[in-house]
């Protein structure tokens, strides 16, 4: 059915599954003009001062019944504002230079604006029966609704004289809930002999009852030659929702058999977890009726505009309609032991997974894989003196990848210049890692603490950009550049950290540094001579054409930190401490490196995130025993967060204009963040 009334295709009255329960659903045909405005008001955006931030939390508790029952309540809730300014290019992934240069396609500047909502209440209950028994129960319910709008004005770079532009709004609702229940038990049945259970369930909620997305367009076929705005492009309306439902068992036994092993421990124990998720994606896209209409932004009211659905019932077979699972049973055995002038921990976890999906997609077959880990641990400890002792460890670890990363999907492209999506194909990640380290406690305040470390990490996942021509591109998927997970090969860390607190008097100075050297090999595509050697690499297509001499984008082996993971991170943080006076101040600052935020498919052009310099100041005075005035500054040098590539771009005269580091590298993404101020008091019952 076409609908041609802006407020009866905006309500989706019939349409949505969501409409209904927001109260939308309404079976007249036409509404009044109020009845409009109130539907569509999301779309007028409009300029605001936000009010201050607030934040504040309670708790009360207490033991009872000769200190057998105790009970503890706390609740909490913030409401804050907040807003980020960012600069943000277009790079192509299939469009590179000879000298593979990124192409710079688009310019954007972006503007969010954000409140949040947060809402959080605790409760824990604990019985003692007796010194050997003891239950308790513990439940947290919290909240999160994020209200946002996203302002993208765009260049597309093409004409100086008549530039395409484009302005994309958005408005968003995101309402999150988590609620977990957890019962607890702690028993001694003899002095040799404990035991300890806990049954958890968890229920998490994600729901997006709005997510809409407005574009106008420059238009300069006017009398005059002036910029007029236009909506000819779909406008998108998304709505989604997710359940997840998590039931846990874990159980422990250990036995201290002091009678011919002193001092000795074994331990035995296991966990059996069941994870369930369900998502629901639906989205409706309209057209103006007529075609072109003229929207001036901040200026005409959206209720002004006419629309028809298109798409027809929506998308309820898209692969974001999914179901997915994750069960896993583990068991372990460790034993505990002095030997010698050592402390000896051993052990071994065998853990059993199953993990799978279905999806509402016919063209992608259902998920589903099962595997075993045996994943064994060693634990040294030698004390050379007192105050001081030297650990040394090996385990090997295991992670999974998440739900939504083992699911085939891409998200449609209503706004991101890469869209996301999923790999089916995903294995989980292992490492075996070695450390060492050296304590020294000289007293009660200060310490040292320096290590070295050593991982061998096995299919690591990593976030890439794919284009249609790679080999592992989903077929399903539409033929665009998609940022997804990927496994790689195998990548090697190796580094030291060093960790120190020393304080004079009043005067405190805590540092620490942690230095990683990380190795991974990745294919990349370059532009390269043809070799005999590489003359295998070319497709029966480009054999007809070229011959060794020739040159084209050919693949070849780069050498490069693993994603997320900087060379240097260090934080170096001046405290003070005046006890008898109730003062406490800490100014923090924190150091990160460089590091890969984007793998990308070229030679050399992987998106970096650049080394920042956080500063935050915090300080508390407490004035008699029951209030405290407390002051925190955070992100004081306004520190942005800057993505390049370490590789000049293909020079035109309007992306020199706009890239800020003179031809040198390319400009991927540019944000800020702003400063932020809290002041409070505390108080104690």
């Amino acid at each position: 059915t076409e609908l041609t009334h802006a407020n009866l295709c905006f309500s989706i009255q019939v349409l949505s599954p969501y409409a209904e329960k927001k109260g939308l659903f309404d079976q007249k045909n036409t509404l009044s003009s109020e009845e409009v405005k109130e539907k569509v008001e999301n779309f007028n955006f409009k300029e605001i001062t936000p009010r201050p931030n607030i934040l504040g939390s309670v708790s009360i508790g207490g033991r009872l019944l000769d200190n057998k029952l105790g009970i503890i309540i706390a609740g909490t809730y913030q409401n804050t504002n907040r807003g980020t300014n960012r600069t943000q290019f277009g790079i192509s992934e299939t469009n590179r230079g000879a000298n593979n240069m990124p192409r710079v396609s688009r310019y954007q500047e972006r503007r969010y604006s954000i409140n949040q909502e947060r809402a959080g209440l605790h409760n824990k209950i604990d019985y003692d029966f007796n010194r050997n028994h003891s239950i308790s129960l513990y439940n947290v319910l919290l909240h999160l609704q994020t209200n946002e709008t996203r302002i993208i004005w765009e260049d597309e770079l093409r004409s100086l004289q008549h530039p395409t532009l484009e302005n994309n709004f958005r408005g968003q609702i995101n309402i999150q809930r988590i609620y977990n229940s957890t019962l607890q038990g702690k028993h001694r049945f003899s002095p040799v002999l404990n035991a300890d259970w806990s049954l958890a369930y968890a229920f998490a909620s994600q729901n997006v009852p709005d997510n809409s997305q407005l574009i106008t367009v420059s238009n300069y076929d006017t009398p005059g030659n002036e910029l007029r705005w236009l909506i000819h492009e779909n406008n998108i309306r998304i709505w989604e929702k997710n359940t997840d439902q998590d039931y846990s068992i874990y159980y422990n036994l250990s036995y201290t058999p002091d009678y011919f092993l002193p001092n000795s421990e074994i331990k035995t124990g296991g966990m059996f977890r069941m994870k369930q998720r369900s998502n629901m994606f639906d989205m409706y896209s309209f057209k103006p009726n007529p075609g072109v209409q003229e929207y001036v932004p901040y200026e005409t009211d959206f209720e002004d505009i006419t629309w028809r659905v298109t798409g027809g019932a929506g998308t309820p077979s898209h692969v974001l309609n999914y179901d997915s699972y994750e069960n896993i049973f583990a068991q372990y055995l460790q034993f505990k032991t002095p030997f010698r002038k050592f402390d000896f921990i051993g052990g071994l976890r065998v853990e059993h997974t199953t993990q799978g999906f279905m999806t509402a997609d016919n063209l992608v077959e259902d998920g589903y894989q099962t595997y075993w880990s045996i994943l064994p641990s060693f634990h040294l400890k030698h004390p050379v003196t007192d105050k001081s002792h030297i650990r040394a460890s090996y385990y090997r670890s295991l992670s999974r990848p998440s739900f939504l990363e083992i699911v085939p999907y891409r998200r449609p492209s209503t706004e991101e210049i890469i869209s996301r999506g999923g790999n089916s194909k995903l294995k989980p990640v292992d490492a075996h890692n070695f450390d060492v380290r050296y304590e020294l406690f000289p007293n009660q305040q200060d310490q040292l603490l320096i290590g070295a470390f050593y991982k061998n990490i096995y299919n690591p996942i990593e976030t890439a950009v794919l284009p249609p021509t790679d080999p592992s591109f989903p077929s399903h998927f539409p033929a665009s550049t998609t940022l997804m997970p990927v496994n790689f090969e195998m990548a090697v860390n190796v580094g030291f950290e060093a960790d120190f607190i020393k304080y004079f008097n009043r005067i405190g100075i805590r540092a620490n540094y942690t230095y990683t050297n990380s190795e991974i090999e990745s294919t990349k595509r370059t532009w390269a001579g043809i070799t005999v050697d590489n003359y295998d690499q070319l497709t029966n297509l480009q054999k007809q054409t070229l011959n060794v001499g020739d040159s084209t984008f050919l693949n070849v082996i780069q050498i490069r930190p693993l994603q997320g993971q900087s060379k240097h991170l260090g934080n170096l943080s001046l405290l003070y401490k005046d006890q008898k006076n109730g003062i406490d101040m800490q100014l923090s600052a924190v150091y990160t490196g460089e590091r890969i935020a984007v793998v990308s498919t070229g030679f050399e052009t992987d998106w970096w995130q650049k080394s920042t310099i956080q500063l935050d100041f915090a300080a508390d005075k407490k004035f008699g025993n029951r209030f405290t005035l407390f002051v925190k500054a955070n992100n004081l040098l306004d520190t942005p967060l800057e993505m390049i590539i370490k590789r000049p771009y293909l020079p035109s005269s309007r992306i020199d204009e706009l890239q800020p580091n003179g031809g040198k590298k390319t400009l991927v993404r540019k944000e800020f963040f702003s400063r932020n101020y809290q002041i409070g008091l505390r108080f104690n019952l």
